[in-house]
């Protein structure tokens, strides 16, 4: 009989509002917004409130962020011209008696869609309920055709997706599943690869034949008829803006990592036969995060009874009949899965069960067809070597593993 692995959920929504005091965070609910739309965001805000328990800040900088987004003014020339990437784009649309309201509108535009991201049930309710932001871009969506007010819930919409389409957001996690491990640390640490994401993801919303049905997706997809440069432009301002207040930039860095803890999870991969060891992985968006890349502990506070390695290996001592701890992965400091694992020995006696030579050599040759890939995906000569370095190291525990 093999081990018994037991995954333990989540902390309930509840429990981890309660530890952070965010419970509208998720509980709030957003009455004029689809019930479907509402059901997406606080998947992703309950991931935030799960980061936040060992990241606190994540929360403040999502919450500082859409309250900074509110003080941009197009009023002040330097607020204004962050949306000069946009607005070089779509001048030749207009004429230069329209030029300042336009311009006024973009600013609009891009503020809402922020603020609709990183904002939450409550927020949003509150935006709606004060009939805030209704006349927002009326000139500027009238030229892609849009002759009617667009609401705050024409951005969720367009940012969350409905039955007919797939929004901004459902849309990220299906590119982050693209991606290799390597160009998802690029994309959490190079600005240039986020907006080459963005830009990626955007093309693949608009290209949707349905997306024209909301709003905020005409709009968009006018202007991307209009012009090639339309979406590289339009990421270019709405990173203008993230870098224009305090908490932008770790706001949007938090919410990718809420995104992609939702895609992770820790697997099992191998299991002894007497119930003594098991080897553990972490899945990133369906794919297996090379584990020397991974770095595995104990949860804190928690009294273990069986021994996890750096290596995601649980066992239990040989006298011992059965051993239970909780495992948390993480990458790049950041923790984006735990589990529980409990071990039963039906052996008693033997002890921990050592791989065989065969089993040995077979995961020397799995190492080097994930070296092969990993180097294939790594775009800079740094990432190379450091693929190299955590190769040789998992390469020599093996070898060590042979002379016991």
């Amino acid at each position: 009989m093999s081990a018994s692995v037991l995954t333990v959920a989540p902390l309930g929504v509840k429990d981890l509002s309660v530890k952070t005091g965010w419970t509208s965070e998720v509980s709030a609910a957003a009455t004029f917004i689809d019930p479907a739309i509402t059901a997406k965001m606080n998947e992703i805000r309950t991931a935030l409130i799960a980061n936040s328990v060992d990241y606190p800040q994540d929360l403040v900088n999502v919450r500082a962020a859409r309250d900074q987004l509110r003080t941009i003014d197009p009023a002040k020339p330097t607020d204004l011209n962050l949306i000069n990437p946009t607005w070089n784009v779509v001048k030749p649309l207009f004429q230069p008696e329209e030029y300042q309201a336009i311009r006024e509108d973009i600013v609009g535009f891009i503020q809402v869609l922020a603020i609709t991201y990183y904002g939450d049930g409550r927020e949003l309710e509150s935006i709606a309920a004060a009939n805030q932001f209704n006349d927002t871009a009326r000139k500027f969506a009238a030229k892609a055709g849009v002759d009617q007010n667009i609401k705050v819930s024409d951005f969720a919409e367009f940012i969350f997706g409905n039955e007919s389409y797939t929004g901004v957001e459902p849309v990220i996690r299906q590119q982050i599943q693209k991606l290799s491990l390597p160009e998802i640390y690029a994309l959490l640490s190079n600005e240039s690869a986020k907006k080459q994401f963005l830009v990626s993801v955007f093309k693949q919303v608009l290209k949707q034949p349905n997306v024209e049905s909301n709003v905020v997706g005409k709009v968009m997809k006018f202007y991307d008829s209009y012009s090639n440069n339309w979406l590289p432009s339009f990421v270019q301002t709405f990173t203008n803006f993230e870098a224009r207040i305090p908490n932008g930039v770790a706001a949007s860095r938090a919410m990718m990592f809420a995104v992609i803890r939702t895609e992770s999870e820790i697997i099992t991969k191998k299991t002894s036969s007497n119930g003594t060891r098991v080897e553990l992985g972490l899945n990133v968006s369906n794919k297996e995060a090379p584990s020397q890349f991974v770095e595995w502990s104990v949860k804190a506070g928690t009294t273990p009874t069986a021994k996890l390695s750096d290596k995601g290996i649980v066992t239990i001592d040989k006298k011992a009949k059965t051993g239970t701890v909780t495992v948390v992965a993480k990458l790049l400091d950041r923790t984006l899965a735990e589990r529980a694992v409990t071990l039963t020995n039906e052996k008693p006696g033997q002890g921990e069960e050592k791989p065989t030579y065969e089993e040995i050599l077979a995961q020397i040759n799995e190492l080097a067809k994930q070296l092969s890939k990993d180097l294939k995906a790594a775009k800079t000569r740094e990432e190379r070597v450091q693929i190299y370095l955590a190769y040789y190291a998992k390469l020599q525990a093996l070898l060590d593993q042979l002379k016991d």
